[in-house]
């Protein structure tokens, strides 16, 4: 009695335990794949999730047909969904139909799923249950003689215990008359006692059995309570055993959880991942669709435009002053617009070429740039009075005609938005930043509120009406275009004392040394030289 019900309890604690991980982890949906990684984290041949009337909702590799075939009327499966127990559970008698034929023992628990009751079915092997029994069996055989039995209902072995150490499988007639009552005698060789006592809600039972003439010796003093004391001291490692247990199923239960979150994440991160890759095949594929556009459509707009450019230019020659002064300004606003149009067209298709030129970097001397471009801006630096130095700059690598649209494009910006009444001043340097060069034009303009500093580089965006400071709003972007393509950053700062310092950051040369200290700054005026100017 002791045993039994020692033994049911510790099958309590461990099920009651399992079923509400099983409610936790495995209440909504379940894919086989989460069974098979069970299976291959413990020591099971299988899993199978059924609904309370034997439905599979999911089955691990090498679940037997008979489950998969929906034979819930097995005494398992209606013990799991009958027993009043607070952990309903249903232990089978031992089964051959295991990998290869080997034995096991089928477990069924209930718990609530999300959509009802449902059970998990664990194929286990008969070795995962014997050594456990066996310490519950130990003290059932203290008599000479003695043996002691846990078996199933069709008299299978699962464990046996006896006082010399010997394993012996049990009489025929034990077996026989331990399935048909409680207790009795039997002949094996001489009178011996048996009695059967079944584990609460399985088939199982356990069998004692003893030699009469052992088991009716008087026993008086120390000796008679021995025993009693042996099954006391029993119970109290079975309660231990079980804190065990209980502890050992909350932490494997803990650790299948969080693999199977970490396994969600990692799942979550690849899925963005690929939809980023695919967002970037697609955002690629309309950026290059977007320049073919902007270079076909500029491209083509330029003979029918220069066309009408010349008409108009052909009409102003002819019959200006020879009409009225409304039809002298109506063809001097026309002509005015053609030529912004043409001008807004060139930089688009500049800003086109920008993307579709392929990049050659090179070895590129910056004062040797520098030195083109200002004889490129030399009219407007002569007309504006403006007075350009710079630094002793350094050799970087990327593309000279690229890099030069660059230099061209802020220093013609520095004259251009200059502040009224005051000769500009602009200064071009460079420093070492890291593994790259950072190089700035400063000038005295009329500076930019730093809440703009990224609007700037946008296309057609301006800050100022076109009366005010022409352009088409376009320079900057290809500027920043330029940078960005040679792996470069682009900004722009509030000078000290008032006007803007632009930046950008640009490599060193192919094939470069460790990074240079940086220069010293010397400051040496830079004669203008007349040029056409190429304004943003």
């Amino acid at each position: 009695t002791i045993a039994t019900a020692t033994l049911d309890s510790l099958f309590r604690l461990i099920y009651s335990q399992e079923q509400q991980t099983d409610a936790r982890e495995l209440g909504g949906p379940v894919t086989p794949d989460v069974l098979n990684k069970r299976v291959a984290a413990g020591s099971t041949y299988y899993l199978a999730i059924l609904d309370q009337v034997g439905h599979v909702l999911a089955a691990s590799a090498g679940t037997p047909a008979r489950v998969l075939a929906r034979e819930a009327s097995q005494p398992q499966f209606r013990a799991a969904l009958t027993s009043p127990s607070p952990a309903p559970t249903g232990i089978s008698d031992v089964l051959d139909d295991g990998p290869a034929g080997t034995r096991l023992i089928e477990t069924v628990v209930s718990y609530a799923g999300a959509t009802g009751r449902r059970m998990l079915v664990t194929g286990q092997p008969v070795s995962t249950f014997t050594q456990f029994l066996a310490g519950a069996l130990q003290p059932m055989a203290p008599v000479t003689g003695g043996r002691a039995y846990v078996l199933d209902g069709h008299g299978n072995v699962l464990a046996s215990v006896m006082p010399s150490g010997q394993t012996r499988p049990p009489n025929p007639a034990l077996v026989r008359k331990s399935l048909e009552r409680a207790s009795g005698t039997y002949d094996a060789g001489g009178e011996r006692y048996f009695a059967a006592s079944r584990i609460p809600e399985t088939s199982w039972q356990i069998v004692v059995s003893a030699p009469t003439a052992s088991l009716y010796r008087g026993t008086t003093g120390v000796g008679r309570w021995l025993p009693w004391l042996v099954l006391g001291l029993s119970a109290v490692a079975f309660a231990a055993i079980a804190v065990l247990i209980r502890r050992a199923v909350v932490t494997s239960g803990r650790l299948a959880r969080s693999n199977a979150e970490l396994e969600i994440s990692q799942q979550r991160l690849r899925d963005r991942a690929r939809e980023l890759q695919r967002s970037n095949i697609e955002l690629e594929r309309s950026n290059a669709d977007l320049e073919t556009f902007a270079y076909v459509a500029s491209h083509d707009l330029s003979a029918p435009l220069r066309a009408v450019s010349g008409f108009a230019q052909l009409l102003a020659n002819r019959y200006r002053g020879r009409l009225d002064d409304a039809a002298d300004e109506f063809i001097s606003h026309m002509q005015s617009s053609l030529d912004h149009m043409q001008w807004i067209i060139d930089d688009l298709l500049a800003y086109s070429r920008v993307g579709r030129a392929e990049l050659a970097p090179e070895r590129v001397d910056l004062d040797a740039v520098l030195a083109d471009v200002l004889r490129n801006v030399g009219t407007d630096v002569e007309e504006a009075r403006a007075t350009v130095t710079h630094d002793d700059l350094p050799e970087v690598g990327g593309d000279r005609g690229q890099l030069a649209l660059v230099l061209q494009n802020l220093i013609a910006n520095a004259i251009k938005f200059s502040v009224p009444g005051a000769d500009p001043e602009v200064h071009v340097g460079a420093a070492r930043e890291g593994e790259r060069w950072r190089v700035f034009v400063r000038d005295n303009g009329i500076g930019i509120d730093p809440e703009h500093g990224e609007r700037i580089f946008k296309m057609f965006q301006r800050l100022h009406e076109p009366e005010a400071y022409p352009g088409t709003g376009i320079g900057l972007a290809i500027v920043k275009r330029v940078v960005e393509r040679h792996g470069g950053r682009i900004g722009v700062e509030p000078a000290p004392g008032g006007g803007s310092v632009f930046w950008f950051t640009v490599g060193d040369p192919p094939g470069a040394p460790a990074p240079r200290p940086e220069p010293v700054v010397a400051e040496r005026p830079q004669a203008p030289v007349a040029a056409q100017s190429s304004e943003s």
